[in-house]
């Protein structure tokens, strides 16, 4: 039932920001049409607004960026201020010959740190919701009050509780 849905969604964002202490823990669902809507969330702080019950277009989550999240289900950004870091390679070997889309701290777009910019986001993690093979939706973690440190068992339990949530969504 509706009901049901929503304090599944309701366990997974406040769990989630009892692991985490991010400001801000979204459930973002697709819609038939691609656009997304945040169906849950867990405040805590003043750093970031409520993005409870809103709409975003299909475009702000590129197919590109759609496809990326269905290989590699986590993605953590430390600090979206941080300076990018070239790839060091051996000689004779090229950086643009090295397929990064797998890697979990591979660099971000610009257009993506802009993005968490503009919103007031320094830090996140997202987490696919991947129901039939197919990108159900996302779990976001926003964090507004400097760098988001999050350590690699962290985030693998996350990563498990999403996956019972996840489980429970079938």
């Amino acid at each position: 039932s509706a009901s049901s849905f929503a304090a599944l969604h309701k366990w997974m964002v406040h769990t989630i920001q009892d692991m985490t202490n991010a400001n801000r823990i979204m459930v973002y669902k697709f819609h038939d049409d691609l656009h997304g809507e945040v169906v849950a969330e867990a405040l805590s702080g003043t750093a970031l607004e409520s993005c409870l019950g809103l709409h975003y277009p299909a475009t702000d989550l590129p197919q590109r960026a759609r496809d990326l999240l269905l290989l590699n289900e986590v993605r953590y950004i430390r600090s979206a201020h941080a300076d990018q870091v070239d790839l060091a390679c051996s000689d004779g070997i090229d950086a643009g010959d090295i397929y990064m889309s797998a890697c979990v701290l591979r660099a971000v777009h610009p257009c993506h740190l802009d993005y968490l910019r503009n919103m007031g986001v320094t830090g996140s993690m997202i987490m696919a919701i991947i129901v039939e093979n197919r990108l159900w939706g996302l779990i976001a973690c926003h964090h507004g009050e400097g760098p988001l440190c999050l350590p690699r068992p962290v985030r693998a339990s996350c990563w498990k509780v999403a996956q019972v949530y996840t489980a429970r969504l079938v």
